[in-house]
């Protein structure tokens, strides 16, 4: 999976090919899980890991390369 149990939301969005806009819109979805300290995000690596393969559970390793 991922080194990291935690990642930024820069990190995200590098992962998912899509912008810091569209990750913030996950967080409020409830599609991806973080935690928040003052003005920090970061994301659970799991909450990731599952969101890529819920979408696309075939080719979800391949993400991750």
């Amino acid at each position: 999976m991922f080194p990291k149990k935690y990642l930024t939301r820069a990190e995200v969005s590098d992962h998912l090919r899509v912008t810091t806009r569209t990750v913030d819109t996950y967080l409020r979805d409830g599609r991806l899980t973080g935690i928040k300290v003052n003005t920090l995000v970061r994301i659970e690596a799991k909450s990731l890991w599952r969101l890529i393969k819920d979408n696309n559970p075939i080719n979800a390793h391949m993400y991750l390369q």
